[in-house]
């Protein structure tokens, strides 16, 4: 009887550590993947930021009126600032309710904050 209840407890054991490893590598593999989206967004932002200072550049080359400049840019500014929060909520909306519990960024900003560590503890 004492084999019988040794080998339950070591398969008990076996199930409370399999569980736990298996939970401790999903949390890294859901860091990994925020990082990775994260590192792309923010690729993804440089190359808006670029195409914006060139399009502003040739409207001012094509001398066109400061007044439509302007305009044009607190435009793009509104469209960025609506695009920035939209990210935010599809990233969010788009995996299922306990890995967005998970997600570490609730806004634009958060999400900003955590690029922005992830590039000073890579500098060290």
């Amino acid at each position: 009887m004492t084999e019988f209840l040794w080998f339950v407890g070591g398969a008990l054991v076996y199930k409370v550590l399999s569980t736990l490893l298996r939970i401790g590598h999903t949390a890294h593999l859901i860091r990994e993947l925020q990082i990775n989206v994260i590192k792309f967004l923010g690729s993804a932002v440089q190359d808006v930021a670029f195409m914006r200072a060139l399009k502003y550049k040739v409207m001012s080359e094509a001398a066109l009126p400061d007044e439509y400049i302007l305009n044009e840019k607190k435009v793009d500014e509104e469209d960025y600032t609506s695009w920035k929060n939209d990210v935010v909520e599809r990233l969010h909306s788009s995996v299922s309710p306990s890995i967005a519990a998970n997600l570490s960024f609730k806004n634009w900003q958060e999400l900003v904050d955590i690029l922005d560590k992830y590039y000073k503890k890579d500098e060290r």
